[in-house]
């Protein structure tokens, strides 16, 4: 059996995908060279693709995995790649994770989608506790990062 390929073989894959296929490949030639792969390895290979792209790729994980991916993603590929996404999309997304993880990611999602997310009812609490003491803080400081759970 010969090792799975790295996240940076992965990325090269994933680019010819894209220079192959009019820039646009389908959601299931993704899945199928994506399966199994760990999340890490998927968005560091995401890293290496354009934003658009990122985002095409993004909506064509299934939603545990692309939960797991966005956690792993660096910020501004998130930002890049939360920007781009329907807002209504974000909840699901995000209430799988845990409340500190879901508020980190919520303070950095574009405002739009972020004021969608504390709308919602049905929204995790401890998320949204978490997001409003964040949002005290300005925006780089350590305040807006720190974690009060140990």
């Amino acid at each position: 059996m010969s090792p799975k390929p790295d996240w940076k073989d992965l990325a090269k894959r994933l680019n010819a995908m894209f220079e192959k296929q009019d820039r646009n490949p389908q959601a299931e030639a993704f899945r199928d060279i994506l399966h199994n792969r760990p999340a890490a390895d998927i968005a560091l290979a995401m890293e290496e693709l354009n934003p658009e792209q990122s985002v095409i790729l993004f909506e064509a994980l299934d939603r545990p995995v692309a939960t797991d991916v966005l956690s792993k993603l660096e910020p501004e590929r998130r930002k890049e790649v939360l920007s781009r996404l329907d807002p209504d999309n974000l909840p699901g997304l995000i209430e799988p994770l845990p409340p500190r993880d879901a508020a980190a990611i919520l303070t950095e999602a574009p405002k739009r989608q972020l004021h969608t997310f504390l709308k919602r009812d049905a929204a995790d609490t401890p998320a949204k506790q978490d997001v409003h003491q964040r949002l005290n803080y300005p925006e780089g400081t350590a305040g807006r990062i720190m974690t009060t759970g140990f």
